[in-house]
């Protein structure tokens, strides 16, 4: 099971929720994701700019698909989904990239993420 934390959430419809949640927690959940070759391939480009960079790492915005059985926790102002089954939509060479990145690279950076409680096919016909 993987557990995904979001802050600062907000919930934009019945299935979507829009907040953010730390570097750590993405390198964890997305830890065992199929990455596709050619994401892997644009994940390194994305790595050597980002570590080049004298700011680090610059932000993104990542959208998962998770399976509508998650759990919803609400923990003061976050949210836990806790699921066996996602899809990550949009922002997947960026997350490759933190999934790549060595432990001090993943304190104090943050992530905007989307996340969409949908059955695959719910969310492909949105």
């Amino acid at each position: 099971m993987k557990n995904l934390v979001l802050h600062d959430v907000s919930q934009d419809s019945a299935y979507r929720y829009t907040g953010i949640t730390t570097f750590e927690n993405l390198a964890e959940v997305t830890r065992d994701y199929p990455f596709e070759e050619d994401v892997m391939e644009k994940a390194a480009i994305h790595k050597q700019t980002m570590m080049s960079q004298q700011n680090g790492i610059s932000s993104f915005v990542l959208t998962l698909r998770i399976s509508p059985n998650a759990e919803i926790l609400e923990d003061g102002e976050s949210l836990h989904f806790t699921f066996d089954e996602f899809e990550i939509r949009d922002g997947r060479s960026k997350c490759a990239v933190v999934s790549m990145l060595d432990p001090e690279y993943l304190e104090d950076n943050w992530v905007r993420v989307q996340v969409f409680v949908l059955d695959q096919e719910k969310m492909n016909r949105l």
